[in-house]
């Protein structure tokens, strides 16, 4: 969350509406709708929407089966996000990271087997978020939701 809030905030201040569609995908609540909760102010700063975010995820069930899922391009632009250099990589622990931010139900050692399974990690500690994201996409549509 306080990465995201970094990179779509105004200097760490607050949010404009505009950005806040991009901002709630990326965090891995693009489809709850919490727009609606928010869209009478302009500007959202991080506690506000902290709590919002916080009380929207209390009331979720633990299954995601209502969930509106992001499409395979939604989910590259999220991960472009943390790519601050633009190689098409970013750290692997900014990915478990982000991961479990998302709330899918992973575990940080199941997160761990998945990176490890389906990317290359470099020298550096970083992977393709394309190629993360191609190779887990591939397999997220074989399983029926």
């Amino acid at each position: 969350f306080d990465e995201a809030f970094e990179v779509f905030s105004n200097g760490g201040q607050y949010i404009i509406k505009e950005n806040l569609p991009l901002f709630l995908k990326s965090i891995g609540l693009g489809g709850l709708k919490i727009e609606e909760a928010i869209k009478k102010r302009n500007e959202l700063d991080k506690s506000y929407l902290q709590s919002i975010i916080d009380e929207t995820c209390d009331q979720l069930t633990s299954t995601h089966e209502s969930r509106e899922w992001p499409s395979h391009t939604d989910v590259l632009r999220a991960f472009a996000v943390f790519d601050q250099e633009g190689h098409g990589s970013i750290p692997v622990q900014q990915l478990k990271r982000f991961l479990l931010q998302a709330q899918l139900g992973f575990q940080e050692e199941e997160l761990e087997k998945l990176i490890r399974d389906t990317c290359k990690i470099d020298n550096d500690n970083q992977i393709s978020y394309k190629d993360f994201v191609d190779n887990v996409w591939a397999k997220f549509q074989e399983i029926p939701h």
